[in-house]
């Protein structure tokens, strides 16, 4: 099958999706919630489910999951409502210093680098295949999803959380032996594959996602495009990728990049 086959049926799958009665009424809630038009949210509602909720799913099985209106599709529709909300509130905090504490109760979570890295070592910490994916589900989605995706009552999933932070108070040694292994060839692992996922959309020259693409992780691109010294117009090509003079010069940048990464991961597995 070729790629342009996968993404006309992804394209397809995803017009349903958003036909859904649910997906309509969960975009109204995140217009209402963040003060934004209907269209703005359906696509934002879509990029966040798309990229986050199903990018490890084949279409046929979305596809399943829509002709059957399955529970679990609904249930990511809504967790992708409430995180886009909780991003917006977060943003609003960031932008004017409010408090949005008193808006909705928080606990204290670590940053998104913390997060990515205890997610790697998950599987080479927890021997038991189980355990590894309860704790990579709970730090990717939280408490309310894990237990629904494992059918856990809370008493069910505290208890399995205890016994966790045991297992990893008498393994602490072992635990921190295995961060500097890994540190950079994930580093290197994570920028490679958003690389490849860029050069991708530029090659089906599709203006509209990679602005998204580039929206969803500014910091990055910002630093990438900076070591670009072709690129004349760093301004138009991080915000108005349509009418960038440098698409050229990004797409040779990207896929230099990517085949230096693939021989200094080779040879870090060595």
């Amino acid at each position: 099958m070729t790629n342009n086959d996968d993404w006309a049926k992804w394209d397809n799958i995803l017009s349903q999706i958003m036909d859904m009665p649910l997906f309509k009424c969960e975009a109204s809630k995140l217009a209402k919630a963040t003060n934004r038009n209907n269209k703005e949210t359906k696509e934002a509602l879509i990029n966040e489910l798309y990229y986050k909720r199903l990018s490890d799913l084949e279409t046929t099985q979305v596809a399943d999951m829509v002709n059957n209106n399955d529970y679990w599709l609904r249930t990511r529709i809504t967790y992708s409502r409430k995180g886009l909300i909780n991003q917006h509130l977060k943003q609003l905090k960031d932008e004017s210093e409010i408090d949005v504490d008193n808006l909705k109760p928080t606990k204290t979570c670590p940053n998104t680098y913390d997060t990515q890295q205890a997610i790697r070592l998950a599987p080479l910490i927890f021997s038991n295949k189980k355990t590894a994916e309860i704790v990579i589900f709970t730090l990717k989605y939280g408490e309310l999803e894990t237990r629904d995706k494992y059918h856990l009552t809370k008493r069910q999933y505290w208890r399995k959380i205890g016994d966790i932070e045991r297992y990893c108070i008498r393994h602490r040694a072992d635990i921190k032996a295995l961060i500097p292994n890994v540190e950079k060839q994930q580093i290197l692992t994570n920028k490679l594959k958003k690389l490849k996922t860029m050069l991708k959309l530029i090659n089906h020259e599709d203006d509209y996602t990679i602005q998204q693409l580039i929206y969803s992780d500014l910091h990055f691109w910002e630093n990438e495009i900076a070591e670009i010294s072709e690129v004349k117009y760093q301004w138009y090509l991080l915000h108005d990728y349509a009418n960038s003079q440098d698409k050229q010069a990004f797409k040779n940048y990207i896929s230099q990049e990517i085949n230096q990464l693939n021989k200094q991961l080779k040879k870090e597995k060595k």
